[in-house]
């Protein structure tokens, strides 16, 4: 406390010889300023409004006797310290006083002024502490309990103190199921995904993550996902006494991930199509191919020698290589066309025929735009080709016209192969 603090002291005594003593004892300390009453009734309502900031309290009142009289004053003003007077030198009614809130026991006839003014600076100094330890408890209870976050708070030994309403609502267990057990005893599968491993860690000291957990969700058993951090919980000398974990759900999060993966329709090499594009879109041409009465050619090539580019020259060759077929397929095709990597070193093209995209001018613009790369490239690229064609008036699956394709395809690469020209 500090000393140009002036305290309001609220003395309740009835015996005008006792209250004219303390008057006296604190006449020459003016940072405490006296104010008296005689009844419990009188010093209730005086509590009732604010500006007290300690209260001495004399246990025999004309109209209150015994510990009843401290405890009506803690239960109307509980952050209130309150020194209690009395005449008998007892320290069993000096623990009991204590015990209904009082923050010290003062015998009559032995106070003296130095004791009664370090008896009132400690006792409001306790008072302090404690109603901002109890705040921060009360603060920290708050956002534990409030915080859209799973909180957990185990021990030394690994059993669970703390498990918070967020926890509740994440895994439909009560903390009264879990408080008091270890993690394995509520979640057996903790020891797979990790989480008896980030205990232990933490237990020595680390903070440790765990980015995705699976877990089945408790309402309908589908697969659900948290993220967790496990970290030391240590004491006010910095020993560590547990763990603290925090977990977040973020099964929405991997829901959309796993969506956008499914949706995605790009190779991430290439900028075409994939596959998934590919298969997706090829349909919806074919129909309006029907609805225009118009025939559609798909081309299926196959990059030659790609093993051999891996093998010889490493993978950013073979990477590099199929880069360079997708750019002569974007400067060879219409904007109109589709066109796809399907995988590895296979690629589709879907085109509307006309008179100047038969089959054959198709093939041969695409070998004349590989040849203008080559001319220029430090390594030769081939393909194989095969095309098939839909007829509107005979309707195929986009399956079957691929299965034709790549047919059509293989037989070239047959053909090369008795040629020696390497194909694989």
């Amino acid at each position: 406390m500090k000393a140009e603090r002036q305290l309001s002291v609220l003395l309740v005594e009835d015996n005008a010889g006792d209250a004219r003593l303390i008057r006296e004892l604190l006449r020459d300390t003016p940072e405490m300023q006296l104010t008296c009453v005689e009844t419990l009734a009188a010093a209730l309502a005086r509590l009732a409004r604010p500006g007290v900031d300690l209260v001495l309290l004399d246990l025999g009142l004309p109209d209150s006797q015994g510990l009843n009289t401290a405890s009506q004053v803690s239960r109307e003003r509980p952050a209130l310290p309150v020194i209690v007077l009395t005449g008998r030198d007892d320290d069993a009614l000096a623990h009991a006083a204590l015990t209904v809130g009082a923050q010290d026991y003062l015998v009559k006839g032995t106070i003296e002024v130095g004791m009664l003014v370090r008896a009132i600076r400690y006792a409001y100094e306790r008072k302090q502490a404690e109603v901002a330890l109890r705040e921060a408890h009360e603060f920290t209870n708050q956002i534990v309990h409030s915080v859209q976050e799973g909180i957990v708070v185990y021990d030394r030994e690994l059993r669970c103190k703390v498990w918070n309403p967020y926890m509740e609502r994440l895994t439909g267990v009560s903390a009264t199921k879990v408080v008091g057990h270890g993690p394995m005893d509520v979640y057996p599968f903790s020891r797979e995904v990790g989480v008896a491993d980030a205990l232990q860690r933490a237990l020595g000291g680390e903070v440790v993550s765990l980015p995705e957990i699976p877990y089945r969700a408790p309402k309908n058993e589908d697969q659900a996902w948290v993220t967790a951090t496990f970290g030391p919980l240590r004491d006010v000398a910095g020993t560590i006494i547990g763990v603290i974990a925090s977990l977040r759900d973020i099964t929405l999060r991997k829901e959309a991930e796993d969506l956008l993966r499914s949706l995605s329709t790009r190779d991430d090499l290439t900028s075409l199509h994939n596959r998934r594009g590919f298969m997706t879109l090829g349909p919806q041409y074919l129909r309006m191919a029907d609805r225009n009465r118009q025939a559609v050619l798909l081309l299926f090539a196959d990059l030659d020698g790609l093993k051999v580019i891996n093998d010889t020259q490493g993978h950013r060759a073979g990477d590099r290589a199929l880069r360079d077929i997708a750019t002569i397929f974007q400067r060879t095709f219409r904007a109109s066309d589709i066109l796809a990597r399907l995988g590895g070193d296979e690629f589709a093209v879907l085109a509307m025929e006309t008179p100047m995209t038969s089959a054959d001018r198709l093939k041969a613009r695409l070998h004349r735009s590989l040849y203008a790369h080559n001319a220029k490239a430090l390594l030769s690229l081939s393909l194989s080709i095969g095309i098939a064609r839909y007829d509107p008036e005979h309707q195929c699956s986009l399956e079957e016209l691929l299965a034709q394709a790549d047919a059509a395809m293989y037989e070239q690469k047959r053909e090369k192969r008795k040629q020696q020209v390497p194909v694989d």
